[in-house]
């Protein structure tokens, strides 16, 4: 029973100095409003006709991160909506921006090719 009790106040011990580490690393270094939360890298795939465009996906946020995003095939178009449009922020082939503030954005693919192209396109965003 007392060999118990020692582990157990480890444990919480240990809990306690992670808890105290994340919240400085958290207070320092880290602006506030920063997302600190990740999408996992997504793979969305599909079918195009030739000048065909596709919204691959669409989010809203409420801090400030970044966007990567990447073609296999395809040509990429991220969008902003303000003012009750949606307002182009980059396109290509790949998308990388940081520093995005809160707001609602979508992805689109286009095949700009003149025949069927079966897309890929690679994907992760701050979500919090």
């Amino acid at each position: 029973m007392r060999h118990q009790k020692k582990v157990v106040v480890l444990i919480a011990f240990g809990l306690l100095s992670a808890a105290a580490l994340a919240a400085q690393a958290g207070s320092r270094g880290v602006p506030a409003g920063t997302c600190q939360i990740y999408t996992r890298l997504e793979g969305l795939s599909g079918r195009l006709q030739s000048q065909q465009f596709a919204v691959v996906r669409e989010w809203r946020t409420g801090c400030t991160g970044s966007v990567m995003a990447s073609a296999g095939r395809g040509y990429l178009s991220f969008e902003q909506f303000q003012d009750g449009a949606w307002r182009p922020r980059a396109e290509g082939i790949s998308v990388n921006l940081a520093r995005l503030p809160p707001g609602t954005y979508r992805l689109r693919v286009k095949n700009i090719n003149h025949t069927p192209l079966d897309y890929l396109v690679r994907l992760s965003y701050g979500i919090g």
